[in-house]
């Protein structure tokens, strides 16, 4: 059953002032990921003119599927600014600072201020095999 996180977000510039075909919302994992995902989030629009949103850096990783595309944000140490047009939506994962760790063969830190397609970071469709795979199985 999914769980909505109500608490106010933290980072998220300006995110107590209403608009006008926007939603943002988030979601607790389940007690199974939660040593892993801080939670879930989405984002959806319909915006008659072009709003620009922004959130501070946070030392986590963040998987993101909009559209057909789905990346890996790395930790950021600067400010995230994205503009929003017309309409579409997000959803993401955000992770704990050190929750993504297992599942790389690699440490985060190659992944900072860096937006790469999935697809780079664990291949396409191919099955994960050595460190990391074990890492996640066991964690």
């Amino acid at each position: 059953m999914v769980s909505p996180k109500h608490d106010k977000p933290r980072g998220v510039l300006h995110s107590g002032t209403a608009v006008a075909g926007m939603v943002h919302a988030r979601y607790w994992p389940s007690p199974d990921l939660a040593p892993f995902v801080e939670h879930y989030w989405t984002v959806e629009w319909d915006l008659a003119t072009p709003l620009q949103r922004e959130t501070l850096p946070h030392p986590v990783v963040h998987v993101v599927l909009e559209g057909a595309e789905a990346t890996l944000a790395g930790p950021a140490t600067r400010r995230f600014t994205t503009t929003l047009a017309g309409n579409g939506r997000v959803f993401g994962i955000k992770f704990h600072p050190g929750g993504f760790r297992p599942f790389l063969d690699e440490p985060v830190s190659a992944y900072a201020d860096r937006t790469v397609a999935l697809h780079e970071v664990f291949g396409s469709g191919r099955a994960r095999s050595g460190p990391a795979r074990a890492r996640a199985r066991y964690a």
